[in-house]
Formats: structure tokens, C-alpha cells, sequence
């Protein structure tokens, strides 16, 4: 498993939730910055573990949910690094919830401007991918916040932002099955 296979998961995801169920992988690897090959190979890895289904191009909702909880940071551990050159990692995407003022770090890259500490990208094309969509910004940030772990506040905020873009109303299985039978 790669960190690019969990960002293409949630992708997908966040479209089958906002009710783009024709959503084309040419437009997801432009997003996320990755190579259609890449996107092809990382979706038969992700059928082999479950986590999606190619004839009916559906993700594993709750599984991909269980993943990100109990799994995903053991898994994609941030690496800290001494401060460089850089893009912002957009951490601000778990909004206004916390003061995250002193909480600024970069991903390596010579496209970027600041000097902070960096963090190791959850893939290599996530930098870029960040600043060409609004969305993979906000699924990149989200992730990004949910592997720094001696950060709780911030993994419990993003994990939610992250479960509302999956599985809308998961976490309230009332209001879930209140909607179901509307």
C-alpha cells in the first residue's frame, strides 16, 4: 500500500458523496498529480485488499473509515526534518477549530518560497498536486493532519472532516438512518 492509493481512495469517495458517480480517472490523476498508469495500478491493489470495486468503481466506505482511524498514521508515520525550502503543508483545512499558528511545515521543493521544518509527503506528487486542485488540497491537508500523531486535537478534527467527506453522517447512526428513509 502507498500513500497515493489511500488519497485516491478518498477521492473517490468525496465524489460518490457529493453525487458524481461518473467521475473519470484522467480527471483524478490530473488532480492528485499522479500518472493514469499509477492510478490504474494503485486501483487493482486497493480491489485486492477490498477497499474498491472496479465493476461498479464503488470504495469500501466503512472500511476505508477503519483504516484511516486505527491504521493510517502506524502505517504513513510522519518523518520530521530540519527546516528547508518548501510548500506549505495546507494543515489550515481542519479550519477554524484550532490555532494553528505555530503549527507550519513544509514539504521540500524548489517551487516553494518558505524556510520551516518539513515534513516527508504522504506521496511524492502531493506537494504540487496541493496547489493545483482546491480539492486535493483539502484531502492532502486532511490526511497530512491525521498522520501527525502527538497532535490529538488535530487528528480527532481531521479524522471527522475525513469521515464527513466519506460517509456523510456516519458518526450520528441516527441522522444516518433517519436519511435512509427519506
Amino acid at each position: 500500500m502507498k500513500g497515493q492509493d489511500i488519497v485516491i481512495l478518498v477521492w473517490i469517495a468525496s465524489e460518490e458523496t457529493s453525487g458524481n458517480k461518473d467521475w473519470v480517472i484522467r480527471d483524478l490523476a490530473h488532480d492528485l498529480n499522479i500518472s493514469t498508469s499509477t492510478v490504474h495500478s494503485s486501483l487493482s491493489s486497493m480491489e485486492t485488499a477490498g477497499l474498491y470495486d472496479k465493476n461498479s468503481k464503488r470504495i469500501s466506505k466503512q472500511t476505508l473509515l477503519d483504516f484511516l482511524k486505527y491504521g493510517f498514521s502506524i502505517v504513513f508515520p510522519i518523518v520530521y526534518g530540519a527546516e528547508t525550502r518548501g510548500i506549505i503543508v495546507p494543515l489550515k483545512v481542519i479550519g477554524e477549530e484550532m490555532n494553528l499558528s505555530s503549527e507550519k511545515y513544509i514539504w521540500k521543493n524548489s517551487k516553494g518560497k518558505d524556510i520551516l521544518p518539513q515534513i516527508t509527503p504522504l506521496y511524492n506528487g502531493a506537494p504540487i498536486a496541493t496547489l493545483k486542485s482546491k480539492k486535493a488540497k483539502e484531502i492532502i491537508g486532511l490526511l497530512e493532519c491525521l498522520r501527525m500523531t502527538r497532535h490529538k486535537r488535530m487528528t480527532k478534527i481531521a479524522f471527522h472532516k475525513l469521515e464527513e467527506m466519506i460517509m456523510p453522517n456516519s458518526s450520528n447512526p441516527m441522522l444516518a438512518l433517519k436519511q435512509k428513509h427519506e
